[in-house]
C-alpha cells in the first residue's frame, strides 16, 4: 500500500545556512541570494571564508605567513558588505575565517554548526586584488560530494529567489522516496507546485524499464497531491536525462531542482553520479542535491 506523505510534518523553518564566499561577485551575488532566504524562513546565516595562506619564499627558502593582514583585509570586506546591502540589515549573521583547504575547511565547519543546507556558487573567479586567488567551483562538487547535509549549489544567483516551483527527477530507486519526501516538506513550508518528471533514455525502452518509470511517476505524483501538495507530472520517453531536465526547468522556469547525488565507486575514490554533475555544473536553475540514506 502506498504511504501517505499527507502524515510528514511541515518543514520547519531551517535555523542555520552556511555559504561559503570567495569574495568574486558571483560568490557575492550568491551571498545575497542566501540573505533573501535565511529572511524568508527566519535563519541565521554563516558566511565563511578560507584564507589558503601560507606561501613558499623561494628566494629566502623558507614558508611565510601572510595570514594576518589578509585576515584584516576579509573583516573589513565583510564588514562593507554588510553595510551596504540592506539585505543584510536585521539578518542574524556571523562570520568565520579560517585556514586550510577550502572545502576541507568548508566540510569540517559544516560538521560544528550542523546547518539545514549550505548554499554555495559552482564556480568563483578570482577575488580582490589583495587577496589569494581561489575558485569556489573547483570545490562545490567536492562539497556536494562530501556533505552530510543539502547542498544549494548557484550557477546564475537571481535578485529574489523563491521556491513556488520544485522539479523532482524521479526514478524507481528508493533514495526517489527519500528526495519525494524532502521536496513535500519545501512545497508546505513555501507554498510551491512540485513538477515530477520521470525520463526514459533510449537504453530503458530497449530494457522495459520505460513503463516501470511510467507507473512509478503516477504513483508518486498521486501520493504528492495526497499530502495536500499540487503536482505537475510529465513522462519523456528516449530522452537524455541531465539535457531533459535542465531544459524543463529553464522552459517551465523552475526556481530549484532537487536530485540524489549517487556515489560511483572508482578506482581510488568515490565521484559524483555523471548525470547530477553534469546538473550541478550546467543547470542555470540552482541544485539542491542530498544523500541517500541507508
Amino acid at each position: 500500500m502506498a504511504r501517505n506523505l499527507s502524515l510528514i510534518p511541515i518543514m520547519s523553518a531551517p535555523k542555520t545556512i552556511l555559504i561559503p564566499i570567495d569574495f568574486s561577485d558571483i560568490s557575492l551575488k550568491t551571498l545575497e541570494y542566501a540573505a533573501d532566504i535565511a529572511h524568508k524562513i527566519d535563519a541565521e546565516l554563516h558566511v565563511l571564508h578560507v584564507m589558503e595562506t601560507y606561501q613558499y619564499n623561494a628566494a629566502l627558502g623558507m614558508v611565510t605567513d601572510n595570514t594576518e593582514p589578509l585576515r584584516k583585509e576579509a573583516e573589513g570586506l565583510l564588514d562593507d558588505f554588510r553595510s551596504e546591502h540592506s539585505k543584510m540589515w536585521g539578518l542574524p549573521l556571523r562570520t568565520h575565517l579560517r585556514n586550510g583547504k577550502i572545502y576541507s575547511e568548508i566540510i569540517d565547519m559544516a560538521k560544528t554548526l550542523k546547518p539545514e543546507f549550505i548554499v554555495m556558487s559552482t564556480y568563483g573567479a578570482s577575488g580582490v586584488k589583495n587577496l589569494q586567488k581561489y575558485f569556489l567551483g573547483s570545490n562545490a562538487y567536492r562539497v556536494v560530494n562530501s556533505a552530510k547535509c543539502p547542498v544549494l549549489t548557484i550557477r546564475k544567483p537571481k535578485k529574489s529567489p523563491s521556491f513556488k516551483n520544485i522539479l523532482v527527477p524521479i526514478d524507481i530507486t528508493t533514495a526517489t522516496e527519500q528526495k519525494v519526501t524532502r521536496a513535500v516538506r519545501w512545497a508546505k513550508a513555501f507554498g510551491a507546485t512540485i513538477h515530477a518528471i520521470s525520463i526514459s533514455e533510449t537504453v530503458d525502452a530497449l530494457r522495459g524499464r520505460g513503463r516501470t518509470a511510467h507507473k512509478k511517476l503516477d504513483e508518486i505524483a498521486a501520493r504528492i497531491e495526497a499530502a495536500g501538495v499540487k503536482c505537475e507530472a510529465s513522462h519523456f520517453y528516449n530522452k537524455p536525462v541531465a539535457e531533459t531536465v535542465m531544459n524543463y526547468a529553464e522552459v517551465h522556469k523552475m526556481d530549484v531542482i532537487f536530485i540524489m547525488t549517487h556515489k560511483e565507486s572508482g578506482a581510488s575514490t568515490k565521484f559524483l553520479g555523471s548525470t547530477a554533475r553534469t546538473i550541478i555544473e550546467h543547470s542555470t536553475v540552482p541544485v539542491l542535491s542530498l544523500h541517500p540514506k541507508g
